[in-house]
């Protein structure tokens, strides 16, 4: 008796409470979203569940982006569980016409939906995309993708971007989203997506601008840094932003491994790209970085703060950069 107990405790926990067992669900591994105001298209790659493995894509359409969720719900040959997503994919058409957070939002009512699920944005064909998302080496499709995200963003070229972090931004800062396009080797995560104040893409920044967007943000420290003319390999760095009611002035410090450059070099030319992109930023109508939440504290109050017009005066305020660099030792 007590030996059969033991058995029935063992299977318990192996296998977990979930009412379905796991060949009776679908597990959505990434989401992709394309149309407009008028139509919603949504696929989703999730495993075949066949003997040989691999992918298939299952696609529906509906008037909303809620509706299409439903009609693929209904259509899916079995039950389709949210659990495992790793990656949000918006066309471009997508997120330059539907608010960003309006979208995370209508996904953050789906049973059982993973927010932590990286949000990115592709001005490629989601059907033909959604085929390249395939597994590298043998390896599960979620994994495969975890790892392909911690190692762009410890690399510095996109962003971290997932959706329950994106919702938090609010009205106080713009969110960015990375990029997602194809090689002939699968999918690349690569590069930013700027948004403006009402959360719509207006721009894109390339590799090596996100890293200088990032370092501005004070995400990156330890990587290979692509300067405009040189690369050098830092170790160490921070910044600091102090803003006043029309100017801004960026505070860069960083240790650097390259023994051929020297500092006055070196912050000369990393000043140069901040200026850049900053100019970017501006134009894009894109807070990246967070000032409409200093901007608070300049007002007193969120009321005066909204009173401000800030998203018009962040397009205008006079930025000023400066960098000092040092080798390591």
């Amino acid at each position: 008796m007590k030996r059969a107990l033991c058995l029935l405790l063992i299977c318990l926990f192996c296998t977990g409470c979930s009412a379905l067992p796991p060949e009776e669900r679908a597990f959505c591994v990434v989401l992709l979203v394309d149309g407009g105001a008028q139509e919603c298209t949504v696929r989703v790659r999730i495993p075949t569940y066949q003997q040989s493995g691999g992918y298939q894509t299952l696609s529906a359409t509906g008037a909303t982006l809620t509706d299409a969720l439903r009609t693929l719900e209904s259509a899916a040959p079995m039950r389709l569980h949210w659990g495992q997503l790793r990656l949000i994919v918006l066309s471009r058409a997508w997120a330059a016409e539907i608010p960003i957070v309006r979208t995370l939002s209508d996904l953050s009512g789906v049973e059982n939906l993973r927010l932590h699920a990286s949000v990115a944005v592709t001005e490629e064909d989601t059907t033909a995309l959604a085929e390249k998302l395939v597994p590298e080496n043998g390896t599960r499709l979620s994994k495969s993708i975890d790892v392909m995200v911690q190692a762009r963003h410890e690399q510095g070229v996109i962003p971290t971007c997932a959706a329950s972090m994106l919702l938090r931004f609010g009205s106080r800062q713009s969110p960015v989203l990375c990029g997602a396009e194809s090689t002939p080797e699968g999918l690349l995560l690569s590069g930013a997506w700027l948004t403006d104040a009402d959360g719509l893409v207006r721009d894109f920044l390339p590799p090596e601008e996100t890293q200088i967007l990032l370092l501005m943000r004070g995400d990156l420290t330890r990587t290979q840094l692509l300067l405009p003319e040189h690369a050098i390999h830092l170790t160490e760095a921070s910044t600091s932003i102090r803003l006043t009611e029309n100017t801004a002035i960026c505070r860069v410090n960083l240790r650097y491994d390259r023994a051929d450059l020297t500092p006055q070099a070196v912050s000369a030319e990393t000043a140069r790209a901040c200026l850049d992109v900053l100019k970017r930023l501006q134009a894009a109508g894109c807070d990246a970085l967070g000032l409409g939440r200093k901007a608070i504290w300049l007002f007193g109050s969120m009321a005066d703060w909204r009173d401000s017009d800030f998203p018009a005066r962040l397009q205008n305020l006079r930025w000023t950069v400066k960098v000092r660099s040092e080798p390591a030792a």
